[in-house]
């Protein structure tokens, strides 16, 4: 039996995006389906960019299957894609998902929170309350 290897034929499927906080967004995906593998999938790379921009997105390569985006600009729309790799190439590009970070809300001025994302069977994003920032106001 002779097994021929390629680059991946499809997109990681269920790709989402989802806002964390007013600066930063999760994406999310799992591998492409078996038969559209063509081998060894070897990583990942997600695209991301301001919506409607011009220019090339930042690209972020990687070999997992959810990452938290940080350092975006608040309430702001960026478009996500994201494509499967293996070491004969890039297979195709995931259709462009759109997601907007969140508000920063009044109701969570001075307060400090942080951030935590757990990785057991599935990524779960934990906030935690640390306490009141005295900023001299």
């Amino acid at each position: 039996m002779h097994c021929l290897i390629s680059v991946p034929s499809q997109a990681p499927s269920g790709f989402t995006v989802t806002a964390s906080t007013s600066t930063s967004i999760t994406a999310s995906w799992q591998l492409p389906p078996k038969y559209a593998r063509h081998g060894i999938i070897t990583g990942f790379k997600l695209f991301y960019a301001k919506k409607d921009t011009v220019g090339s997105p930042t690209m972020l390569t990687n070999n997992v299957t959810c990452l938290t985006i940080s350092g975006l600009d608040n309430y702001t729309e960026y478009e996500f894609q994201v494509l499967a790799f293996s070491s004969k190439g890039d297979g195709p590009k995931s259709s462009v998902v759109v997601e907007r970070t969140k508000e920063d809300g009044k109701i969570f001025k001075n307060q400090l929170f942080y951030l935590a994302t757990v990785h057991l069977r599935h990524h779960l994003n934990i906030l935690f309350h640390v306490g009141e920032v005295n900023r001299g106001e």
